[in-house]
């Protein structure tokens, strides 16, 4: 019995070590909850937002290398696309680490009985949640968050073939669709059921102070998706092929939610009514102040969302 109560002795010992910094770990179930943005696979960092944005700085330097590179001699003409798809692939998972801080919170395995300050849930400081918006800002949204030059993309040339013989296609590289497809995937992540109810949760279990309310996340995000309606330049109004499709994605998620095709929390789809009535009477006013200094993409672009936006607050609801 007593060997038990020792072996037991020295268990809580190992136990109470937890906390040392060089005994953190994450199990498989860590990770794929999606709470902490430290429980991750190949981040390399114990800072992901600053070992992030350096990467995406570093990926961008590579990108305007292949401008300049050739095919070497024993190379096949699809290098440089391989290159250039491999950077592009790196690039997604430094953004899809940096998402992770949104809404998220620490675990901590120290057992609360020792009474050091600390609980076992610790929302991510809303300093560190805000960082996220701005790199998001920059290197996914902004107007020149990928430019590549015309020649660069003429020479992504196909290999053709895969395994088992497969055809790479199309043959051309799909520039805007793989842009595209980054942007959608940041945005579902962002505007997820799981994501959503969390933040509207960590309203009551953090301080005011610490707390990323989902108000300012629908705002933030519109701010910076519309800023060619909400933040006007003087001049031409243009928007380029790329934002344009930003924003039709942007729109589908809120048009998704007030329809009530996505499930969300009640408060987010109340938002998502808000911010699209919003956005419409914005556009009303752009529209008729700037309509004639708009090319004809942008117009056709702003006069079919606000249609759809009208549409979509006057539907009648589907109960769910």
């Amino acid at each position: 019995m007593s060997s038990c109560i020792s072996g037991k002795g020295f268990l809580q010992e190992i136990a109470r070590q937890a906390a040392q910094p060089e005994l953190f770990y994450a199990p498989d179930e860590d990770y794929y909850a999606l709470l902490s943005p430290t429980a991750n696979r190949f981040d390399l960092s114990i800072n992901i937002l600053s070992y992030s944005q350096s990467q995406l700085d570093n990926a961008r330097n590579i990108w305007e290398g292949l401008e300049q590179r050739a095919p070497r001699s024993d190379e096949s003409d699809s290098e440089i696309r391989v290159m250039f798809d491999t950077v592009f692939n790196y690039y997604f998972w430094q953004i899809k680490n940096t998402t992770l801080y949104v809404g998220s919170q620490s675990f901590n395995r120290e057992s609360i009985r020792n009474d050091n300050g600390r609980l076992p849930f610790e929302a991510i400081p809303v300093e560190k949640q805000w960082q996220v918006f701005l790199i998001l800002d920059k290197y996914v949204f902004a107007e020149d968050a990928f430019q590549f030059s015309p020649d660069l993309l003429s020479k992504l040339v196909s290999s053709r073939w895969q395994h088992w013989g497969t055809p790479v296609l199309p043959l051309d590289y799909p520039i805007q669709d793989r842009i595209l497809l980054v942007q959608r995937i940041v945005w579902r992540s962002l505007f997820s059921n799981n994501r959503l109810t969390r933040l509207r949760d960590l309203e009551l279990k953090t301080r005011a102070d610490n707390a990323l309310k989902l108000p300012e996340l629908f705002e933030t995000l519109q701010n910076s998706i519309w800023k060619e309606v909400l933040q006007p330049t003087g001049g031409e109004v243009e928007i380029s092929s790329m934002r344009r499709s930003l924003q039709r994605e942007h729109l589908n998620l809120l048009i998704a939610m007030v329809l009530r095709n996505k499930t969300v929390p009640e408060d987010a789809r109340s938002l998502a009514w808000y911010e699209l009535r919003e956005l419409e009477q914005d556009l009303e006013k752009m529209i008729k102040k700037r309509g004639k200094k708009m090319d004809e993409y942008t117009r056709a672009h702003l006069e079919e969302t606000r249609d759809r936006i009208m549409k979509t607050l006057n539907a009648q609801l589907q109960s769910q």
